[in-house]
């Protein structure tokens, strides 16, 4: 292949991964201002807030903080502390009815994530 190619594909790799990426997060962001927006009008609250601590696959700082802003962006999570060593957010949720299962939802967000940030890498799994 030429190099020509070699730089298209590339570049076509990177721009599908975030893509991808952008479609799940922005169907994430709609859905949880959905239900916040539930929460406020609904006669009878449901929620059930926490603060849970999340273990990271995240490696760099760059990545760490991405995956923070994101989570913070999202109405209905907060981030309240990073710890960059071993890499852990500690995430306040309005919704964490099930520990595993908030941690499960932010890890999918953070693979997605890692996913469009290294779209090339060989990950297994």
């Amino acid at each position: 292949m030429s190099a020509w190619g070699a730089s298209l594909r590339r570049v076509l790799t990177f721009t599908w991964a975030w893509l991808r990426f952008t479609d799940y997060y922005i169907l994430q962001f709609l859905q949880a201002n959905l239900e916040v927006f539930w929460e406020i009008v609904r006669p009878r609250p449901a929620m059930e807030p926490g603060l849970v601590a999340v273990p990271l696959a995240c490696r760099t700082s760059r990545e760490i903080v991405m995956l923070a802003n994101l989570l913070t962006l999202t109405p209905g999570t907060l981030v309240i502390e990073i710890s960059l060593e071993p890499p852990i957010l500690y995430v306040h949720g309005m919704f964490v009815h099930d520990r595993e299962a908030f941690i499960a939802e932010v890890h999918e967000l953070e693979a997605r994530m890692l996913r469009a940030l290294h779209p090339l890498e060989r990950r297994g799994g």
